[in-house]
């Protein structure tokens, strides 16, 4: 069975991943209505990423013999700026997602739960490595110049 502190910490990061998911839909909408299919794609995967990721850690509560509740999901942004802005806004939920998933591994650490801390080495790795990818298409769309640079980037992004 989870330590109360370990149960609180998941159950609180599951409910935040299932907010995440939706927040990266709302970009994908936002992307699809302006006709960058790339973009959107690229924003929905994420979204599916943070549903599996939700369902994932719910299920280790779960198996832990311990119970959790998630909350309403309210407050999702339907509107994000420019192709850069709204990576940008990305960019931040997820570090915000990042660091919240460092305090529940450095909270394992410290209790002593080897299986939490095990669990959440592989959403930790792939945590870091979308962050480093939404980084390099920031960067990239700053590069691009406008939005001529922001359809042929995208147009890009549907081939991959």
């Amino acid at each position: 069975m989870l330590k109360q502190r370990i149960a609180e910490a998941l159950g609180s990061y599951a409910d935040a991943a299932v907010w995440s998911s939706r927040f990266f839909l709302s970009i994908s909408l936002q992307m699809e209505y302006e006709g960058y299919t790339g973009f959107s794609r690229w924003m929905r995967n994420i979204y599916v990423e943070y549903n599996c990721e939700s369902l994932s850690i719910i299920d280790y509560i779960l198996e832990q013999g311990t119970h959790t509740v998630l909350h309403d999901i309210t407050n999702i942004p339907s509107e994000f700026g420019d192709v850069p802005e709204a990576f940008e806004q990305g960019l931040i939920q997820l570090m915000r997602m990042g660091d919240s998933l460092e305090q529940i591994v450095e909270l394992a650490q410290a209790e002593k739960d080897n299986t939490t801390y095990t669990k959440l080495q592989p959403l930790l790795l792939k945590q870091v490595k979308t962050e480093a990818n939404i980084s390099r298409i920031i960067s990239r769309l700053k590069r691009g110049g406008g939005e001529s640079g922001y359809s042929l980037y995208d147009y890009m992004m549907q081939l991959t």
